[in-house]
């Protein structure tokens, strides 16, 4: 969209741009109704926005050194509880979260799901820095294992169909490295 609004033909011929497809169902057209020059503002105009990114620049750092710490204790067997009230913090617990779980944050399912399994009988420790600035400390106690004949037919089906489609594409690329460490190329220069 930025690309279409931005070109010459929109820009300075103020003439609509071409469709831009957002999903299967919708496009958009624009067309420039007022465009202001890119000028250097001023300082004044400026300074309170300076100011606020440099103060959620601190406070983001601030956090993240917070939160490698409570990582750290964590890590040594510490109680997440304890440490948290220690920092004037809380603890919350989330228990049974599978991958599409709605009540929990999506940057805290991914991490949560790409974390390697703890040791036996020790919970698995990670921090990481949100998208908002907030420094997520999580730690995952239990993984069970997905059982597939419990889940009902319509998932199975999507499941086994999502798994084919990865075989697939991973024979596809097997097949494209193949035939490409296999070719014959010949350039010819004029």
């Amino acid at each position: 969209m930025i690309q279409a609004a931005f070109s010459e033909s929109v820009l300075n011929q103020n003439n609509n741009s071409e469709p831009v497809r957002i999903n299967d169902t919708s496009v958009i057209i624009c067309r420039i109704k007022e465009h202001k020059a890119a000028k250097q503002q001023t300082l004044a105009e400026v300074e309170t926005l300076v100011k606020a990114k440099l103060t959620t620049a601190r406070a983001q750092d601030k956090a993240k050194e917070m939160g490698q710490t409570f990582v750290a204790r964590l890590q040594k067997g510490e109680n997440p509880k304890k440490v948290a009230e220690e920092n004037k913090l809380t603890w919350v617990n989330k228990a049974a979260l599978t991958r599409r779980s709605q009540d929990a944050d999506p940057t805290l399912l991914a991490t949560a799901f790409r974390l390697a399994r703890g040791e036996e009988g020790k919970a698995a420790v990670k921090g990481t820095s949100m998208p908002s600035g907030d420094f997520l400390v999580l730690t995952v106690n239990r993984v069970e294992a997905g059982n597939i004949a419990k889940m009902d037919e319509k998932m199975q089906q999507v499941y086994n169909q999502s798994l084919m489609d990865v075989v697939s594409q991973m024979e596809y690329a097997l097949y494209a490295n193949q035939v490409m460490t296999q070719a014959k190329v010949d350039l010819y220069t004029e």
